[in-house]
């Protein structure tokens, strides 16, 4: 009797921690706000994550000082009979009727329901994390004619409060939609982006993994290897350099980790392409007059492309432009190039009036101080720059 006495004791204190263990965890994902409703759903405008909550939900967050946590970030679950689908959202206003919510496609297309189907949607407050990362891809190889691709991210992200993993991101260029999907994130699978720099990746695209797998299924079929098979394919995080780290333009696109002792590399030049584009630096608004040069560069093909920087611009930026638009191109000289290093080693730029020479290895060397456009001397309202290739670099 005793013995038993005991053992369901021991039971009762085992469910009792288990329970403040689950209470502790909710009070840190909640940070102790209770906010859960089941609403129903309707499209709104918009291309943000911001949903249109109730009223009498605005009422229930202020009493429980939800305002002071910070922006209101919020997890939405969608079930149904065959998944559970969930991700997360900010606030618009408190404007909807009551009993429903207003949900903006890309929040449509991250849970991927038809809305018309759908009855309710789960909303619950919660604290997210400060994202630091995110890996996007491309659903289409298209995506390589967004040309300020940094630009069209930013835009799009700053009317975000938070990311998912899973979620659909649509970028607009030139009047084309462009559908990425969040693929990783880091600390964790969700995040805020309110208040934090963020470091973005581009993966291959989906399109192009697709037909990967197609022409390696096909090589193995005929009994011999594919390129992927000796090259694996590593992306490295992108970011926009700071002066104080010169050599980081192009250290987070050259260096790749080893796998199985094969050699590594970049062996899609669109990926290669969008990265590149990643690291571009915006060029000077049209109002900035003053300490600004515009690089008029003539390729091997003969075309002349025209972009604009600042005298202080560190000069890695000219290849970056010049690797661009050779990508861009499509320029023979480098179609069996597989890497980043390959490319900007190839690189020669000159001009005529005055002569002058500039290596990819004069600016990027660690032992070498790192160069403006001023200290080039191309610090003048125009210079035109010619561009050559060495094949033997």
């Amino acid at each position: 009797m005793a013995e038993r006495a005991a053992q369901r004791r021991a039971e009762l204190e085992k469910e009792e921690m288990a329970r403040q263990i689950a209470e502790d965890d909710e009070r840190r994902i909640t940070g102790g706000i209770r906010f859960l409703h089941s609403l129903k759903p309707y499209l709104i405008e918009g291309e943000d994550d911001k949903v249109i909550l109730p009223e009498d939900c605005l009422t229930e967050l202020t009493q429980q000082d939800a305002f002071g946590r910070g922006a209101l970030t919020f997890q939405l679950i969608c079930k149904s009979v065959t998944k559970e689908a969930t991700t997360h959202c900010g606030v618009r206003e408190f404007s909807a009727p009551a009993g429903t919510i207003g949900v903006p496609q890309k929040v449509i297309d991250s849970l991927d329901v038809n809305i018309a189907e759908v009855t309710s949607l789960s909303i619950k407050f919660v604290l997210l994390p400060k994202c630091t990362f995110a890996k996007l891809q491309p659903m289409h190889n298209n995506f390589i004619e967004v040309g300020p691709v940094k630009m069209c991210l930013e835009e799009n992200l700053r009317f975000h409060t938070c990311l998912t993993v899973g979620d659909q991101l649509t970028v607009w260029y030139r009047g084309k939609p462009h559908i990425l999907c969040v693929t990783e994130m880091k600390p964790d699978n969700k995040g805020s982006l309110v208040d934090t720099d963020v470091e973005i990746d581009l993966e291959l695209s989906e399109e192009y993994l697709k037909h990967q797998q197609e022409t390696n299924k096909a090589a193995h079929t005929l009994g011999r290897a594919s390129p992927s098979d000796s090259a694996p394919i590593h992306t490295q995080p992108t970011r926009t350099p700071s002066p104080a780290e010169p050599s980081s333009v192009f250290r987070s696109l050259n260096e790749s980790t080893p796998s199985s002792g094969a050699s590594t590399g970049f062996t899609d030049h669109v990926a290669l392409l969008n990265l590149l584009k990643l690291q571009l630096q915006d060029e000077p608004s049209a109002q900035e007059k003053q300490n600004v040069v515009a690089i008029k560069v003539k390729l091997p093909n003969g075309v002349t492309k025209v972009r604009r920087f600042a005298h202080s611009t560190l000069l890695q930026q000219l290849f970056v432009f010049v690797a661009t638009e050779l990508l861009q191109a499509q320029c023979a000289e480098i179609s069996q190039m597989r890497t980043v290093d390959s490319i900007l080693s190839s690189v020669q730029l000159s001009t005529r009036a005055p002569a002058r020479s500039i290596r990819y290895a004069d600016v990027f060397h660690e032992d070498i101080p790192a160069k403006t456009f001023a200290d080039a001397g191309l610090n003048t309202v125009s210079e035109l720059v010619f561009v050559s290739l060495s094949l033997n670099s």
